[in-house]
Parts: C-alpha cells; structure tokens; sequence
C-alpha cells in the first residue's frame, strides 16, 4: 500500500490516466488500439491503490466483497463506454 506522503498528488496521478483515455479515443469503437488502450486503463485505475472502501462495516465481509466488485465492475464499464474524458479528470 502507498502511504499518503508518497502517493502521487492529484494532478501528477490523473495526468497518465487521462492520456491513455485520450489514447484509446483516438481510435475507432471496438478496435485493437482501442480495447488494449482500455486495457491498460483498468489496469492502471487497479493497480493504483487509490480506490475508496466506503461504508465497509456496514455489512458482512462477504455481502461487502460481493458489493464492491459489483460496483467497481460497474463503474470500470462506464469508463470503457463513452464517458472516459468525463470520468477520468474527477478520480480522487
């Protein structure tokens, strides 16, 4: 886990994010370029540990896995569909 004070500012950890969504744009709907420009996307959005656990002790550890990956499968969808440039500037 990255500690706060190493953790990128804002800025500094958006800026690649927003480029491989710019990346992908640029190419045709469904096309190679575009799925592996996605690809690495999601996969830098993972990997970047800054992904939010809200309300975690609401509910059992189970019932609470199964919520969260719904909804991060739900939102990582949005953001392969048409709304990258609207999403990507307002991850926190």
């Amino acid at each position: 886990m990255i500690d706060d004070e190493d953790a990128p500012s804002g800025d500094d950890f958006n800026q690649p994010l927003r480029q491989l969504a710019q990346e992908a744009q640029r190419h045709p709907h469904e096309s190679v370029p575009r799925q592996l420009a996605l690809n690495k996307l999601v996969n830098e959005i993972l990997k970047s540990d800054r992904l939010g656990h809200p309300q975690r002790g609401l509910w059992s550890p189970s019932v609470y896995e199964y919520l969260y990956n719904k909804a991060l499968q739900k939102t990582l969808l949005e953001v392969c569909r048409k709304k990258l440039i609207t999403t990507i500037p307002n991850i926190q």
